[in-house]
């Protein structure tokens, strides 16, 4: 497999549990990748280990683009007043 496959495995992995509704609720990095726990509406707490240097970006990416969405100001309605 080459790292492109490897990378394109684990980010269907970040992408199919996010996509869920599941939250990154920690990430523990060491010599060997990076231990991603996300957690469900539910209470399920899934860890996925991410190998490859180019997926723990991604899943860091991912985690800032939500930081800007919620940071965002709400677009003010037609016709509300200030």
């Amino acid at each position: 497999m080459t790292a492109f496959d490897d990378f394109a495995k684990e980010r269907a992995g970040i992408d199919a549990l996010l996509d869920q509704g599941f939250t990154v609720a920690g990430m523990a990095e060491d010599l060997d990748g990076a231990a991603v726990t996300f957690t469900g509406g539910t209470g399920v707490t899934v860890e996925l280990r991410l190998l490859t240097a180019d997926a723990r970006k991604y899943v860091t990416t991912r985690i800032l683009a939500a930081y800007q969405e919620a940071a965002r100001p709400q677009a003010k309605t037609a016709g509300s007043s200030a």
